[in-house]
């Protein structure tokens, strides 16, 4: 069986502090949440019961003393021996130090398991508790998940209505805007209508009033050409005539000529009254169609009127 020297890879004659180092790289390199198998559980231990002899001085000395006993007991014939009873006292401190140290060994064994248990409870404990985090992290993310799927429903529902109701809006705006032109376009028909009708009625009422001077002026011409032949007629018979039917002449020259410059003048303001007229017209349907965004049936109004 190895010794505690040969456990710890040192001498007999190995210092506190090299026993104190080799422990601990031993321990480090053995230890069971490293190695967690029985051979290294075992060897873990032997370590331990090694350091536990050699860290005390009077326990060490007990251990070198029985070392150096049992290399005297296999010494050669020719060396000397203790007593029977020394070997029995001997005998029985060192089994009493073997059950001190059983004890201790089962003591230290004990409580290692017992550290062992409660790190394992310790470290179920944090694995419940990393459960339990992680499942109320999921609770919180599928509520945060869900309240944002609502906030989204929710502000589509928001722009989808808004939308409804300003495409509504915009079409009640458009008919409103619809019914307004088709109104001003009634409007603006009625109005050239009248103003057609007012037209037609002036041009007629001038034709007439035209017509009727030209029938005046047919009989005058009658009349002075009926005058002038009987004139002629006279001034034939009698020398005196003669100067007569140059004065008669010349005054009906003279009534021609005011006669034909009070027709032109007539004609003028009949052409200036029908431009004035159609420039009235157009200027009102271009306003309109201004206004009421509607173009008002100028070609149509010029039309009539010409």
């Amino acid at each position: 069986m190895d010794t505690h020297y040969e456990i710890l890879g040192l001498e007999s004659d190995a210092t506190p502090d090299e026993i104190k180092r080799a422990f601990r790289q031993l321990a480090l390199k053995y230890h069971p949440d490293q190695h967690p198998t029985p051979i290294a559980a075992t060897l873990f231990r032997r370590i331990n019961e090694a350091y536990e002899v050699l860290s005390d001085p009077v326990r060490r000395e007990a251990y070198d003393l029985s070392l150096r006993g049992d290399a005297r007991g296999r010494g050669p014939r020719h060396q000397s021996r203790r007593s029977a009873e020394s070997q029995r006292r001997e005998e029985a401190a060192r089994r009493a130090r073997q059950a001190k140290e059983t004890k201790a060994r089962e003591a230290r064994a004990a409580e290692r398991e017992r550290e062992a248990r409660e790190r394992e409870a310790r470290a179920a404990e944090r694995e419940r508790e990393a459960r339990e985090r992680e499942a109320r992290a999921a609770e919180r993310e599928r509520e945060a998940r869900e309240r944002a799927e609502a906030a989204e429903r929710e502000a589509r529902a928001r722009a989808e209505a808004a939308e409804h109701e300003a495409r509504a809006r915009a079409q009640a705006a458009a008919r409103a805007q619809v019914g307004a032109r088709a109104r001003a376009a009634t409007r603006a028909q009625l109005l050239e209508e009248r103003e057609l009708e007012a037209r037609k009625a002036s041009a007629q009422q001038e034709a007439r009033r035209m017509r009727a001077e030209g029938a005046a002026r047919r009989d005058y011409a009658d009349r002075r050409d009926a005058a002038a032949r009987r004139n002629a007629e006279r001034v034939a018979r009698t020398p005196e005539g003669v100067e007569a039917n140059v004065l008669f002449a010349a005054a009906t020259e003279r009534l021609e000529r005011e006669a034909a410059e009070q027709a032109r003048a007539r004609k003028r303001a009949l052409i200036w009254r029908v431009a004035l007229s159609v420039i009235v017209g157009a200027a009102i349907a271009v306003l309109l169609a201004k206004l009421f965004g509607d173009n008002v049936s100028a070609g149509a109004f010029f039309g009539d009127v010409l």
